[in-house]
């Protein structure tokens, strides 16, 4: 958690704006907290219009949306796609060994 606010800490000031530590801190924990909360899976939508919204009642100037969607995209939707592009790699290097594939043939004649 700490090299995630630590991130948005560096966009907000790659785009100029030096945010003090407690702003940071509650636009950046509120959001994840409501966004644990709903049911939408990863808080998408929830989490970005919180977050703006927070830092905009907080004082951030209005670019910070930028921020908030960049800060969205390397922490959750890079992954989130890459994660989604590997499974087929990674559901091929799982396949069960041969030895894996008797015990199971061997459980399911004992069971049927």
């Amino acid at each position: 958690m700490s090299f995630d606010i630590l991130t948005l800490a560096a966009l907000f000031w790659a785009a100029g704006y030096r945010i003090q530590l407690t702003v940071l801190v509650a636009g950046y924990g509120i959001p994840q907290l409501l966004g644990k909360l709903t049911v939408i899976l990863g808080g998408v939508g929830v989490v970005e219009a919180s977050m703006l919204g927070l830092y905009t009642l907080l004082g951030a100037p209005k670019p910070s949306a930028v921020v908030v969607l960049a800060y969205r995209l390397f922490s959750f939707w890079i992954p989130t796609l890459v994660g989604i592009a590997l499974i087929p790699y990674l559901e091929r290097r799982t396949a069960p060994s041969a030895g894996a594939t008797d015990a199971v043939e061997s459980v399911r004649h004992f069971v049927l």
